[in-house]
C-alpha cells in the first residue's frame, strides 16, 4: 500500500498530465510512462495514424506532340526540283508568296535570281487584287538577263517588303539539257485565229487588240474535264519583254473538245509586231495543263479563221 501511495503521491502530477497517454497505453493492467527524452524529441512530431500532409504543386504544361510549321513566305511551284529543262530557251517561273500578309506590310514583292546573277530580277504579279498581289507570281527567264546553262542550275525567289529589312527566300535547282522528250499533256491546243489590230471600240485609234482563238481536244481520261481551269496569254514585244498577260478572271469549265478566244488591250500604239502564247493552265495558273501555241504578228495581220 506504501508502494501504492507513494506511486500515486509522486506521480499524481504526472498522472495529470500523461492521463490521456496512459488511457491508451495499458497493457495488461500496468501504466506505461514515455521516458523524458523520448517525449521532448517527439513533441513536435506528427502522430502517426495522422494523414499526410497534402502539398500543393504548379499544374505541368501539357507537351505539344506536334510541331509547328514554319510559315512559308515564298514558293516556287514551276519548274519543279529535279525538273529537266532546255538550255538558252525561255523559261517561266511560277509561285506563290505571302503578299500583303497585313495593313502594316508595304510594297511586298518577289524577285528572281538565277545561278547568283545579280540584281534579282522582279517578278510579275498576278494575283487576284491586282498589279500589286504577289500571292501569286511569275517570271519569264530570257536571255536579256541570262539563260539556263547545261547541267545544275539553282533558281531562287525572294520575298521582301520595304518596311522590314529581313527576306524570305526559296530555291529549286534544276538541270540544263539540250534535248528534252516532249511532254505529253493531257490537253492539245491549235491556233484557230489570231489578229493585232485596232482596238475595234477604240475612237482614238490609240489602243489596239490582241485576240488569240484556240481550238482544243482533251483525251478521255482526262481528269480536269467538267472542271474549272484556266488559259493565260503572254503578249511580248520583239526584244523579248513581256507587255501583257491576260486570263480568265473566275476560270472556265473544259469540256472534252471546244475553242477557247484569249484577247487584250495594248496601250502602246507604236508597237508595229509582237508574239502571243497562250497555254491552259490550272484554276490557279500555276500548273500546265496543255502544250502552249504561239502566234507572231504584225500590225493590221489577221491569220486563221475568226469565229
Amino acid at each position: 500500500m506504501a508502494i501504492e501511495l507513494r506511486l500515486f503521491t509522486n506521480g499524481s502530477v504526472i498522472s495529470l498530465i500523461l492521463g490521456s497517454a496512459a488511457t491508451t497505453s495499458i497493457v495488461h493492467g500496468q501504466t506505461i510512462f514515455p521516458k523524458a527524452q523520448n517525449a521532448a524529441t517527439n513533441t513536435s512530431a506528427s502522430p502517426s495514424h495522422a494523414p499526410p500532409k497534402l502539398v500543393p504543386t504548379k499544374p505541368s504544361t501539357p507537351l505539344s506532340l506536334t510541331k509547328q510549321p514554319k510559315p512559308h513566305f515564298v514558293n516556287i511551284a514551276s519548274p519543279s526540283m529535279g525538273e529537266r529543262v532546255l538550255v538558252g530557251k525561255d523559261l517561266l517561273i511560277s509561285g506563290t508568296s505571302a503578299g500583303n500578309i497585313n495593313a502594316t506590310s508595304i510594297n511586298c514583292q518577289v524577285s528572281v535570281n538565277v545561278n547568283g546573277i545579280k540584281p534579282y530580277q522582279r517578278a510579275t504579279a498576278t494575283g487576284p487584287t491586282g498589279a500589286g498581289d504577289y500571292s501569286k507570281w511569275n517570271f519569264t527567264l530570257s536571255p536579256k538577263y541570262t539563260s539556263i546553262k547545261q547541267g545544275q542550275n539553282k533558281i531562287t525567289a525572294k520575298y521582301s517588303c520595304a518596311n522590314n529589312p529581313r527576306s524570305f527566300y526559296n530555291s529549286v535547282n534544276v538541270t540544263g539539257v539540250t534535248t528534252v522528250s516532249a511532254k505529253v499533256y493531257e490537253i492539245n491546243l491549235k491556233v484557230g485565229y489570231g489578229h493585232f489590230i485596232s482596238m475595234p471600240t477604240s475612237t482614238n485609234n490609240k489602243e489596239r487588240q490582241n485576240k488569240v482563238v484556240v481550238n482544243y481536244t482533251a483525251a478521255a481520261s482526262t481528269p480536269t474535264i467538267n472542271k474549272t481551269i484556266n488559259a493565260v496569254m503572254k503578249v511580248y514585244a520583239p526584244n523579248g519583254t513581256l507587255i501583257k498577260t491576260s486570263s480568265f478572271p473566275n476560270g472556265f469549265v473544259v469540256k472534252h473538245s471546244g475553242t477557247v478566244q484569249l484577247a487584250t488591250a495594248i496601250k502602246d500604239n507604236r508597237l508595229q509586231q509582237l508574239t502571243a502564247v497562250a497555254q491552259f493552265m490550272t484554276k490557279d495558273k500555276l500548273q500546265p495543263l496543255s502544250n502552249s501555241v504561239m502566234v507572231k504578228l504584225v500590225f493590221g495581220q489577221k491569220i486563221g479563221n475568226k469565229v
